[in-house]
């Protein structure tokens, strides 16, 4: 478990425990903290733009909101964890939502177990799920450098071991808004120093037409003259050139997500590993 999973769920233990004289100042508390930290506040302000929160509140009027999906529930609950800035009683802003306490009791600790049990803690569950599952995605990145970044590859290609180093970096140091499009620059930047690092390494010269920007092209011809006759040699430049277009496409896409532009950086990764491994394998046969 990671520090900051680990932390969350420290952190978040009072809130099963809180008085509804205490539970404003432990929500406030909370929420201060999950934007402290980058990993999680890109995941609440995810919640923030994606719905709407008026919109929810106002399906009804005279009665709890009617959340319908667990993305809008967890809305309501950031939106009440929010307003815990202005009031130091949850009570009153759990009155104020409609949101009744069981059985017609009147008694403020069951006003708020009401709102923790509806709304609060399966807004938690849902930021937790993905804090986890964010968790897992930056570990299958490192793992994947770590694979590539062997003492001998940072030695025969350290411009490129740098820039996969700075390129999973990328994705713990920014937030959900981040302009994940970069990415694809990025990686093409990766590209084309390996193309570079790998024909100088190889001795291989191209020709006068070749650009130097062409990453495709530099390692295919690479490929073609140390696997010439390998049967693997068309599906690795396949891999090389589908690899390369992909990162073309996302440099000019608008809206990129971190989703995608994680899966391009694990194909550039991929790539650079299978074609140094099998650039250097001198079995006929791969």
């Amino acid at each position: 478990m990671s520090s900051v999973l680990e932390e969350f769920v420290l952190r978040r233990g009072p809130l099963a425990r809180a008085r509804f004289d205490e539970a404003s100042a432990r929500l406030r508390g909370f929420l201060e903290w999950m934007e402290s930290r980058t990993e999680v506040r890109r995941i609440v302000d995810k919640i923030r733009t994606d719905m709407d929160v008026q919109t929810v509140l106002a399906r009804n009027e005279d009665g709890p909101p009617r959340a319908a999906s667990l993305e809008e529930i967890a809305c309501v609950g950031v939106y009440m964890m929010e307003q815990c800035r202005d009031d130091d009683e949850f009570f009153r802003i759990v009155y104020s939502l409609g949101i009744d306490a069981p059985g017609g009791s009147t008694k403020l600790q069951d006003y708020v177990d009401e709102a923790m049990e509806t709304f609060i803690h399966p807004t938690l569950d849902f930021i937790q799920h993905e804090v986890e599952r964010s968790v897992a995605l930056d570990a299958a990145v490192e793992a994947r450098v770590m694979s590539v970044i062997s003492p001998e590859f940072s030695t025969a290609f350290p411009k490129t071991c740098r820039l996969l180093t700075n390129a999973a970096e990328y994705f713990t140091s920014r937030s959900e808004d981040s302009t994940w499009s970069d990415v694809g620059n990025t990686c093409r930047d990766v590209l084309i120093t390996f193309a570079h690092e790998l024909r100088e390494a190889h001795g291989v010269k191209t020709t006068a037409d070749t650009k130097e920007a062409d990453a495709k092209e530099i390692i295919g011809l690479v490929v073609d003259e140390v696997r010439g006759g390998s049967r693997f040699r068309q599906t690795l430049k396949a891999l090389v050139t589908a690899t390369w277009d992909h990162s073309q496409c996302l440099v000019h896409r608008r809206h990129t997500t971190r989703a995608q532009a994680e899966r391009l950086f694990m194909w550039t990764a991929l790539v650079v590993h299978e074609v140094a491994t099998l650039s250097r394998e001198v079995d006929p046969e791969i």
